[in-house]
């Protein structure tokens, strides 16, 4: 099972996104981000697959991104976001079994750009009052970028493959990796979106001080590429402190147990063996924010899953500085 990583789509039903003057309506932390201001970000996951009372596997990856604030228009920031990629050895899941030498070309093509994309530095439009971006504001020149990338990568097989090619097959190459990758982007693109709004989603989440605060919410997963944009209903339960200048806010998901099974366990062809008794998931993310900055300093996000006899306990620990 892949790492769980949700971001809450927030029903306000009228709640704007300022402190309020009344201590007993809900609130959120105010974005005053500074322009010019740059903030590195780490964030580390670990996973713990169980089956029955063995570890079948333990992972751990860590991610570094950067970030910048270009600007700040109305309530509308710009800033650039990068992902650092650390590692050259990215694994990326291919459905393609047992394929023919060109179509393993194809194949190997494929994940090159795809591990190439996600270097891509991207230029995002931010919403002050929730902090959440909802814009790739340079896609135009992204989707530029990907498509020399096609031919530069595809040269670069094409040089090192030992399948001779004529040139109408190499189109055709080319031609399918280029239609494939313009199918791929609008997802790769949200992607980007999501990992970002991962990050900062506790800006956009109502609270009240030292109070007990729900919010019927909507989550689906940080991969459009992966899964698409199939969401599920939750509740969100939110309590908080202020100790010193640091706010301390603790949400806890609940989620709608038959759309969560309808999502994690039929969807992905498993509901003939593990029934909905035997399913249960919880998340629960703990974020701190410094007062005099209004910056998020740290979250910590555990979620855990059981299905049948395997238990899946993902922790994302996030740090920006």
């Amino acid at each position: 099972m892949n790492k769980i990583l949700m971001i809450a789509s927030l029903i306000l039903f009228g709640i704007n996104s300022y402190s309020q003057n009344s201590i007993d309506e809900p609130q959120n932390v105010i974005v005053n981000w500074e322009v010019g201001t740059s903030k590195s970000i780490t964030q580390i996951d670990s996973t713990i697959i169980h089956a029955k009372d063995s570890i079948f596997m333990a992972t751990g990856v860590s991610s570094s991104y950067t970030m910048k604030i270009l600007s700040l228009k109305d309530t509308v920031y710009e800033l650039l976001f990068k992902h650092i990629v650390l590692d050259d050895n990215i694994s990326i899941e291919s459905e393609m079994i047992n394929a023919s030498p060109i179509e393993k070309m194809m194949q190997d093509l494929i994940l090159e750009l795809q591990k190439k994309m996600s270097g891509l530095e991207y230029s995002f439009l931010v919403d002050q009052n929730t902090a959440l971006a909802y814009e790739v504001k340079n896609e135009k020149e992204l989707r530029e970028l990907v498509e020399g990338m096609v031919v530069v990568v595809l040269n670069k097989f094409l040089d090192k493959s030992k399948t001779e090619l004529d040139e109408l097959k190499k189109n055709e190459i080319q031609l399918k990796v280029k239609q494939y990758m313009d199918e791929q982007m609008p997802a790769a693109m949200q992607t980007m979106i999501n990992a970002f709004n991962y990050i900062f989603q506790a800006y956009s989440f109502p609270f009240i001080i030292d109070k007990t605060y729900t919010q019927d919410v909507e989550v689906y997963s940080v991969d459009q590429v992966q899964h698409s944009d199939k969401d599920s209903k939750a509740k969100l339960v939110v309590n908080s402190s202020i100790k010193d200048d640091l706010l301390e806010i603790d949400y806890e998901y609940i989620y709608n147990k038959e759309e969560a099974y309808q999502m994690y366990v039929v969807n992905k062809g498993n509901g003939n063996e593990i029934p909905i008794n035997d399913f249960d998931i919880d998340e629960r993310v703990i974020s701190e924010f410094d007062m005099e900055t209004s910056w998020i300093k740290s979250s910590l996000s555990l979620v855990n899953a059981k299905m049948g006899f395997v238990t899946v306990n993902n922790k994302t620990q996030v740090i920006i500085k």
